[in-house]
């Protein structure tokens, strides 16, 4: 099982993940926890063991909070089609507006039976 973990770090100035293998589906440290690691640029990657999960691990990756949400942004749209969380609330309030309404009709409705 994959996971990833977020938390800030270095004072709140960064984010820092960490990407982690857990053999067998299993969320618990032990000697065959893996955490992801990237290669020069970026552009490999492999998996080290975790071989002492009570010593602080350096995380997979950290960024600034600036790049962080630029990566979500896109990873957003990629997964779900769009990167802006403003247009996603303003269809979800749009959507409310008409449940409201029809609540409205059927309560009415409701009203107007013994």
């Amino acid at each position: 099982m994959l996971r990833a973990y977020v938390h800030e770090n270095y004072l709140g100035m960064n984010v820092a993940v960490s990407i982690v293998r857990h053999p067998d589906g299993e969320a618990q440290y032990n000697s065959r926890v893996q955490i992801m690691r990237f290669g020069t640029g970026g552009r490999t990657h492999g998996w080290e063991a975790i071989e002492d999960p009570t010593m602080e691990i350096e995380p997979s990756l950290v960024l600034a909070h600036e790049e962080a949400r630029v990566l979500l942004d896109a990873l957003a749209e990629h997964y779900q089609g769009a990167s802006d969380m403003r247009l996603l609330r303003q269809d979800r309030d749009h959507e409310r507006g008409r449940v409201d309404k029809l609540l409205d009709v059927v309560s009415k409705i409701a009203e107007g039976r013994p």
